[in-house]
């Protein structure tokens, strides 16, 4: 994983409550996915999908919201969701535990900027658990990652509205899904019903041949 940017802000009004960069990252480079992440934040609302993951090249966009609170990483582009949001759920943690009953009581951006010294020690703990783990720490990070809604940024900025309308997309795909499992298993019945039929009726044939004819 390779977390370019993380961002923590307010849900609600989208104040940016702290912002770290990764270290070797070039501040120039990154103007605009943070510009694009900031927009994001201010879309996102108490009805908002809890999480998501938006391609906005050469970079991918993640974010979270718990406890009133959005949680942002862009990452380069491949980067594994799993550890992103492992990565975000402990940077979450961490910053509920120092400042969770403060959130609502900041009034200018970057009220918590000294949480920066937290995120990048996370962002090393983070980046060695994985070296010395390796492919058996992705699979204890494992979770309902299919439920990650996905979509360009800019499709979303466009739209100029809230991430509301990916929910009910995703909402209409699982409907789809569930009725698609639903009529397989009815047709295999139907399949199973029609096979047994046939057989009947094959041994019926067999025994008056044999037996009646």
């Amino acid at each position: 994983m390779s977390t370019v940017v993380t961002m923590i802000g307010r849900l609600g009004d989208g104040l940016v409550l702290t912002a770290s960069l990764q270290e070797d990252a070039s501040a120039t480079k990154l103007l605009e996915p943070q510009a694009r992440a900031k927009q994001l934040l201010k879309k996102l609302h108490y009805t908002s999908p809890p999480r998501a993951s938006l391609e906005a090249p050469p970079f991918t966009i993640h974010y979270m919201v718990e406890r009133d609170v959005v949680y942002i990483a862009i990452t380069e582009r491949g980067s594994s969701q799993e550890r992103v949001f492992s990565y975000l759920r402990e940077v979450a943690k961490s910053f509920i535990e120092q400042y969770g009953s403060q959130v609502q009581q900041a009034t200018r951006p970057y009220s918590f900027i000294e949480f920066d010294t937290t995120l990048q020690k996370i962002r090393r703990s983070v980046r060695g658990r994985q070296r010395v783990s390796g492919l058996s720490a992705v699979q204890t990070e494992l979770r309902d990652v299919h439920s990650i809604l996905q979509d360009n940024i800019d499709n979303v900025l466009e739209r100029g509205a809230s991430l509301s309308d990916l929910e009910t997309r995703a909402s209409g795909l699982l409907a789809v899904s569930q009725q698609y499992r639903s009529d397989a298993r009815s047709l295999n019945r139907r399949s199973l019903y029609a096979k047994a039929v046939a057989a009947s009726l094959v041994t019926g044939i067999i025994i008056l041949y044999f037996f009646v004819l």
